[in-house]
């Protein structure tokens, strides 16, 4: 498996960090040789579309990466929608399973508030009888 981005530390040399085969260059060097292979056949997956079309949403989603961390933010809409395009079911099922975690999370807090409403409660009681209020006392 090919790394994205390589570890720093294996990179540095005396006189700094290295140009590395990362990033733009990279996502170039993929789209060159995807181009190139193109037409041979793959040994190892059968063809077919949908196995076409991931391949292309993997490169849309790498590119989506890249110009997300650059901060083009029309770039990376562009290539969040060829994703989506690309590979339906696989943007469904992460959404899917975000929204899982997201009510979990939700869940958390809501259980989180509630004892926090309960202590709350409890001690606003406290005070009251400490004054008095809880006891049918007349407030001074």
């Amino acid at each position: 498996m090919i790394e994205f981005l390589a570890p720093r530390l294996t990179r540095m040399n005396a006189q700094g960090d290295k140009d590395w085969f990362t990033g733009e260059a990279f996502a170039a060097f993929a789209d060159a040789l995807s181009e190139r292979l193109s037409a041979a056949p793959d040994p190892l997956v059968p063809p077919s579309e949908a196995v076409t079309e991931a391949r292309r949403g993997g490169a849309a989603l790498f590119r989506y990466a890249l110009a997300a961390r650059r901060g083009d933010r029309a770039s990376a809409d562009h290539f969040e929608s060829e994703v989506r395009r690309l590979v339906p079911e696989v943007v469904a099922a992460g959404e899917q399973e975000a929204s899982v975690e997201a009510r979990a999370d939700l869940r958390r807090m809501l259980g989180d508030l509630k004892s926090e409403q309960e202590r709350l409660r409890r001690e606003l009681e406290s005070v009251e009888k400490r004054l008095g209020h809880g006891s049918g006392e007349a407030s001074p």
